[in-house]
């Protein structure tokens, strides 16, 4: 769009004619053609189009992002249940939601086409629960962890980058603010997660499993089950 004599916002469409007459193949259709925006990967995507209905070789050249680290605000939704075994007794807790917030790290490997990068992450998560008339059910988990781990990104012809990613959830993790069962401090053991998701410039989604974490590993009278499954938007900060 640009601003012509009357002061006036008018658009440029003379490219649609040029396309037409210059780089038109079998199924090409007017109206299609003025559907499509005088922007990079609309017009990206057609010409890959038409070099593909003529059966010819081409290629893509895209800027290398140069860009090595990066941090990201990692906020996220978790789905959750929690199953604690002391003595005798059971405690099921049920499907519960609670918030998170995390700090992710990246930093991009230097292999062909940057697709790995290594990430380190701290996260925040808070779990509290107890069970109607029994007092001794009562749990609090409050919890800093630290996962660390590798994300490989798929290359495509859209903006939008779609990734899997792995980590190791060592058993250093912080607890606070009461956090306890039966009048024992938490002791998590280590577990793993794995996810994947969508990354578009600043922003990112992810869904991440995490594999069942004991957080009461160091008491031989007291086991645990902690699942997850974790809803993550990413902004990035830089």
């Amino acid at each position: 769009d640009y601003m012509d004599r009357r002061d006036k916002v008018s658009s440029y469409r003379r490219f649609e004619q040029q396309l037409l007459e210059d780089v038109n193949c079998s199924g090409t259709h007017l109206l299609g053609v003025k559907k499509l925006k005088y922007s990079r990967y609309p017009l990206e995507n057609y010409f890959r189009k038409f070099n593909d209905c003529l059966d010819r070789p081409y290629r893509i050249y895209r800027e290398e992002n140069k860009q090595i680290f990066s941090i990201r605000l990692t906020p996220g939704l978790v789905v959750e249940d929690m199953r604690m075994y002391y003595e005798s007794d059971q405690f099921h807790y049920g499907t519960t939601l609670s918030a998170s917030l995390g700090l992710e790290f990246e930093m991009m490997l230097p292999l062909k086409e940057r697709t790995w990068s290594i990430l380190a992450e701290s996260r925040f998560q808070s779990f509290s629960s107890e069970l109607p008339n029994n007092q001794t059910s009562a749990i609090k988990y409050n919890f800093i962890e630290l996962p660390v781990g590798i994300r490989y990104y798929f290359k495509t012809h859209q903006r939008v980058s779609p990734f899997l990613n792995a980590h190791f959830v060592p058993d250093l993790s912080f607890t606070f603010a009461e956090s306890g069962f039966a009048g024992k401090n938490l002791a998590p053991g280590s577990n793993y997660c794995v996810g994947g998701g969508l990354n578009w410039g600043w922003l990112s989604t992810e869904i991440r499993y995490y594999s069942s974490r004991d957080v009461v590993a160091e008491y031989s009278n007291m086991a645990s089950t902690f699942h997850r499954i974790e809803i993550i938007l990413g902004v990035s900060v830089l």
